[in-house]
């Protein structure tokens, strides 16, 4: 099985990757024959270095520093390059030893490459033999980065071996970039095969010497090579991240474009976006806005932009189509910010959220984040989707663009740029890229060419549009295209526009307007099976308007721009300008109104898309749709979820033609028993008043999709035998479903069945063997007792919150699972034998949340052993755990372990051998007394309501604080923690630990500092004084002190609050503000930081700390003030104000007053405390 790490996760909104290439030469080929002779000359000679030009065709992007042993592409050759451009088919080659690294080191890798939107190309399968296959060597050679991971057995392997010859000949003929990656095996062990390289190649000796002997130079030149050794890193998570950030960088210097077309003139706007970027410090959030009017190039510059630096932090989301997306339906804007959540968080369990978790939101503020929000028409959008600054971690960006400045209205200090239109030079740039492919007018035809692009005004959009269409025409045909636009000259962009619609063949033209008028932002898959089903070549006919600029593929869905789209729409009004009835295609409410209403429908209508939140009650004739013989799609939705009503409705005998019908809150109890539509593909009556859909079979040969999520009354499915080609159907929320149709499950494509919550449902199984499930959620269903499914495809398994007190032997044929959840299940017992299913062996999420009765210390240990890949373990309120296993040691890729609310009363030495673990969770483990040393890893440790909990050992945890990690302890409402001999101690370790990070980076250079990251560490601890040893404390909430000399090396500060014991019912956020006094009674501001997050009640008083490196502030604004202020005689000071905030306090008690103590501990030069 040959997988492709491209869409791992198909919900997560992607962006189209934008390459960007180093041309240090003065010649390149665009076109991807090798043949063409046509070459595109840049305006300058670009160097390895240079910045971007002002005039140049590409972006240049500095490259980082280069290992003299590491061989780069060289693209002054354009036949080289050539074949590059027409051969890069994969970003990465993944070369590993399988039964080293498949289920562990390797597939983390992959899947944090394409978590990154990095396109690798893995085989996962047991290779046997001894030549590499051609769909290897294929694959080989169409990567720009191969990442060999050498392992202890990697030569042992002639297939591993012939692999690498042929990566290391693609490196030096093809400009194949190597990675080689030395996992827990000496680099001198590969380059002078050693070890067990040497005893590998000596039973390979019976091999012809040639052979032997290439496999000998290969290891030596791969070895030769710059990478990475595993032990040079404190565990795998922090290789795996230099891994993929070295991946980044180098596709980033090495892709050729796939558009430099898109790329003409945008230089300037780069620079422009380049310059605010690096002029804000990294500590500092920023928003930039980028305004300009439609089709001149504002998303295309905000991809590029992300694509330049959302791989360096981490978490980072582009938001396409706000207002498109956010106007369609009235809880659009809630699910945007949840994609949006979810894709920082890399967590797909936000998508589906109600309200975003605490935990989640403090998530945000601990990380940077770099963030786009395309198309945002107005603030409200703006507001709901990234709020204020302090809603993410310091030093984060983000980057809107909009049509309207106003919905910048209400920012302060951020920065808006304007987008210009193109000059004539670079018009005419790209009028010709697009034309004749090449960067200037052919002979013959420059004075046709001024002419067009005079008529475009500098709009990329119209140029690329115009220059698409007039592309091989002859100057005849030019001419006469040209006149035509001169018909209306004051309308010469819409007449561009125009000008390819009119060129398009029929079926070219149906598909484009029913992408406008229907299916715009719909998934490409679903619009080519529906399009199909209607008998067009969907396919090719989609091909053929991208090409043409007139649709654009994002995330795998379709896209069009705003000005193209009104011309469809204009297309379509002038059908029948002042009859609506007779139009082939009907969006507008008042045109429907009318056409519905007054009983109008002709034969001309085949789509009907309604907005119902603007109908109080429509009367509809039983009749309404009989005339409508040829709708193909029917769409009727609520904006507002008000929940519009059309009255007295029959769907009329036969409707045929209709391939796509969705009604949200359809009125009536089933459908007609003669609605019989044979040619529906998709189905969707989502939260209506349905209690059954049909009686009997319906032939319904090519249904793909049944969606009644949230139909409430609906007490059983119709048998669905006939639907062939079913592949989806959500029945979430059905709380009146108590019997799913065997027929459904006997279905041989059918991929998805959501049943959550399906409160009624007491039974689901089917003696079949399924063949394609591979997603099935049964959450919530609380009555379900039996369970029998068996499927070799099943990736996702949910059967939480459900009645089931058995396990099926069944389960262990889910081979392929990835998540499998039993939160709250009601079991009598876990399966004896159970490590052994293969569907525990290869999960990477487990969760037994509430599984009190059955989890205890022999049962995990009986589990524990066989879980080699699994990530994520959840026994939260487990109640009957006392003690976990020592074998949680061998849980080598565990992440996340959450044990609250269980009885664990101390944690098994064995825990520091994790290597991976990032986050701890003890919330509420009311019998923990003590834990020991943990595993260095450690990032987040979350001990609150621990009232038991005496003593903590931190070990080599304590050392591990890096300016590359974060680290967050909460040790809330710990009442009985003993402060003095456990924390403190910890803190002079953090102290020293913050002054060596510091001396590591004075080598760097005072001005590069501005780039590492803030808040690296934070803690909160029960106590009631700010530690003597910090140089400033004060009672109250500010503190003013005198700032040291220019002269003085500032690092940052340590800062901390005491917050007095209270009783809100109210989450708090503790946040500082910072002035720098002149002497003169002039404050200026340098900058606010969020500190911490209070969860509701404090039993005792509690000290809130948090490091940060340089401060919280603007450094650079400090050196500067500071100096200007000594040389006038006055003695700067810094104040710090400190305050406490809560959406949830209005008309409360000044929140202030509970905080009793701060002080703050400057890290500079002059008190140096490392000994």
């Amino acid at each position: 099985m040959m997988l492709e790490y491209d869409n791992l996760y198909r919900d997560s909104p992607k962006i189209a990757r934008i390459r960007l290439f180093v041309f240090p030469g003065n010649h390149f080929n665009l076109d991807r024959n090798p043949a063409s002779t046509e070459t595109l000359k840049t305006k300058k000679t670009v160097k390895q270095n240079s910045k971007v030009n002002g005039d140049s065709l590409v972006v240049v992007l500095p490259p980082p520093p280069v290992d003299v042993k590491t061989e780069r592409i060289d693209c002054s050759d354009p036949t080289r390059f050539n074949s590059l451009l027409s051969a890069a088919k994969y970003d990465v080659f993944l070369s590993f030893r399988g039964e080293d690294t498949r289920n562990g080191f390797t597939s983390h890798l992959c899947k944090a490459l394409s978590r990154k939107q990095v396109k690798t190309f893995v085989d996962f399968t047991v290779q046997k033999g001894n030549e590499i296959s051609a769909s290897i060597h294929q694959a080989i050679e169409e990567s720009f980065v191969s990442v060999v991971v050498f392992s202890e057995n990697y030569a042992s392997s002639k297939w591993c071996l012939e692999e690498l010859v042929k990566i290391m000949e693609c490196s030096k003929e093809n400009g194949l970039v190597a990675v080689p990656v030395f996992y827990k095996i000496d680099r001198s062990h590969v380059r002078k095969q050693l070890g067990s390289y040497s005893e590998a190649l000596k039973k390979l000796q019976n091999n012809s010497m040639k052979k032997v002997q290439k496999w000998r130079e290969a290891l030596t030149e791969a070895a030769n090579l710059s990478g990475w050794v595993s032990s040079s890193c404190r565990d795998e998570s922090e290789l795996i991240q230099k891994i993929v950030k070295d991946v980044l960088q180098k596709l980033i210097d090495h892709n050729p474009p796939n558009d430099i077309k898109s790329f003409v003139g945008i230089d300037g706007n780069l620079k422009a976006i380049d310059s605010s970027l690096r002029e804000v410090l990294e500590v500092q959030t920023r928003m930039i806005g980028i305004w300009g009017m439609g089709g001149i190039g504002k998303t295309t510059l905000a991809k590029l932009v992300f694509e330049k630096y959302s791989y360096q932090y981490e978490g980072s989301c582009f938001l396409e189509n706000v207002r498109e997306r956010s106007e369609k339906y009235g809880h659009a804007l809630h699910e945007l910010r949840n994609e949006l959540y979810s894709e920082l968080l890399q967590e797909n369990n936000c998508k589906d959220s109600t309200r975003i978790s605490t935990n989640a939101k403090e998530r945000l503020r601990s990380q940077r984040n770099f963030i786009v929000l395309d198309d945002v028409s107005c603030s409200k959008q703006l507001k709901y989707l990234v709020g204020e600054h302090q809603c993410y971690g310091p030093g984060s960006k983000i980057i809107v663009t909009a049509t309207d400045k106003s919905v910048f209205a209400q920012w302060e200090d951020e920065e808006i740029y304007e987008m210009k239109v193109l000059n004539s030079k670079d018009s005419l740039t790209l009028f010709s890229l697009n034309a004749f492919n090449q960067d200037h007018p052919k002979m013959g035809y420059e004075k046709l060419s001024w002419e067009a692009v005079k008529y475009c005004e500098g709009l990329p959009l119209a140029l690329k549009v115009l220059g698409s269409f007039l592309r091989s025409k002859s100057e005849t045909e030019w001419d006469s295209a040209l006149q035509n636009i001169k018909k209306i000259p004051d309308a010469p962009i819409q007449n561009v526009l125009r000008l390819t619609y009119d060129a398009l063949n029929y079926e070219e033209r149906e598909i484009f307007l029913d992408i406008a008028c229907f299916f715009k932002g719909f998934l490409k898959e679903h619009v080519v099976s529906l399009l199909e089903s209607c008998g067009f070549d969907a396919a090719n006919g989609m091909r053929s308007l991208h090409e043409k600029s007139l649709i654009a593929i994002s995330d795998n869905s379709l896209r069009m721009h705003d000005l193209i789209h009104e011309m469809a729409l204009e297309i379509v009004r002038k059908e029948s300008i002042k009859n609506p009835e007779y139009r082939s295609r009907l969006w507008d409410y008042n045109d429907i109104r009318d056409v519905l209403g007054n009983n109008k429908g002709t034969d001309a209508i085949e789509s009907i898309m309604l907005d119902m939140s603007h109908i109080d009650d429509l009367q509809l004739s039983v009749d309404t749709f009989k005339k409508m013989s040829r709708l193909r799609l029917l769409k009727l939705y609520d904006s507002s979820e008000k929940n519009g009503k059309l009255s007295n409705l029959q769907l009329p005998i036969g409707l045929k033609p209709l391939r796509y019908f969705e009604w949200h809150a359809y009125p009536l109890p089933t459908l007609p028993s003669n609605f019989c539509p044979e040619k529906l593909v998709t189905l969707r009556i989502q939260n209506s008043q349905l209690a059954r859909l049909w009686d009997g079979k319906q032939n319904l040969v090519d249904l793909e999709e049944v969606d009644l999520t949230g139909c409430q009354k609906l007490v059983e499915l119709p048998d669905l035998s006939k639907a062939k080609n079913l592949k989806s159907v959500h029945l979430s929320n059905c709380r009146s479903l108590a019997h799913v149709h065997p027929s459904i499950l006997s279905l041989g494509k059918l991929e998805l069945l959501d049943l959550l919550n399906c409160i009624k449902l007491e039974m689901l199984g089917n003696k079949k063997h399924s063949r394609s499930l591979k997603h099935l959620c049964v959450a919530g269903c609380s009555n379900l007792l039996e369970f029998a499914l068996s499927s070799e495809e099943i990736e996702y398994l949910d059967l939480s919150h459900t009645g089931i007190k058995v396990l099926h032997p069944s389960i262990g044929r889910f081979t392929k699972v990835k998540e499998i959840s039993l939160r709250g299940i009601r079991l009598k017992n876990l399966p004896d034998g159970l490590s052994r299913l293969k569907s525990l062996i290869s999960s990477e999420k487990l969760s037994l949340f509430k599984c009190g009765r059955v989890v205890s210390k022999q049962k995990l240990h009986d589990i524990f052993d066989g879980l080699q890949s699994l990530q994520n373990l959840s026994l939260v309120n487990c109640d009957s755990l006392f003690e976990l296993p020592g074998n949680v040691g061998r849980l080598s890729s565990l992440q996340k372990l959450q044990l609250d609310g269980s009885h664990v009363e101390t944690l098994p030495g064995s825990i520091k051998h994790l290597p991976n673990l990032k986050t701890l969770s003890l919330i509420g483990c009311k019998m923990l007394q003590y834990w020991p040393e943990l595993p260095p890893s450690i990032r987040h440790l979350k001990a609150l309501n621990c009232t038991l909990l005496q003593k903590v050992a931190f070990g080599l945890f304590s050392y591990e604080l890096q300016e590359e990690k974060r680290v967050s302890i909460s040790l809330q409402n710990c009442v009985n923690l003993d402060v003095e001999n456990c924390i403190y101690s910890f803190l002079q370790h953090v102290r020293k630990q913050a002054y060596e990070c510091e001396f590591r980076r004075r080598g760097v250079g005072r001005e590069n500092i501005v780039v590492w990251r803030s808040d690296f560490f934070k803690i909160c601890y029960p106590d009631s004084r700010v530690p003597e040893w910090f140089t400033y404390r004060a009672v109250g909430s500010s503190i003013t002190f005198e700032v040291a000399p220019p002269s003085s090396y500032y690092f940052g500060s340590l800062l901390c609050i005491v917050l007095s014991s209270h009783s809100l019912d109210f989450e708090l956020d503790i946040k500082c503000r910072c002035y720098l006094e002149d002497g003169k009674m002039h404050k200026y501001s340098l900058g606010i930081l969020f500190l911490s997050h209070v969860p509701v009640e404090g039993h005792s008083d509690h000290v809130y700390m948090t490091y940060n490196f340089n401060g919280i502030f603007d450094v650079i604004k400090l050196d500067q003030l500071n100096n200007k202020i000594a040389s006038s005689g006055h003695k700067p000071k810094l104040t710090f104000e400190f305050f406490v905030s809560s959406g949830m306090a209005r008309g409360k008690k000044d929140l202030n007053l509970l905080i009793k103590e701060c002080g703050v501990y400057p890290l500079n030069d002059s008190n140096n405390c490392v000994e």
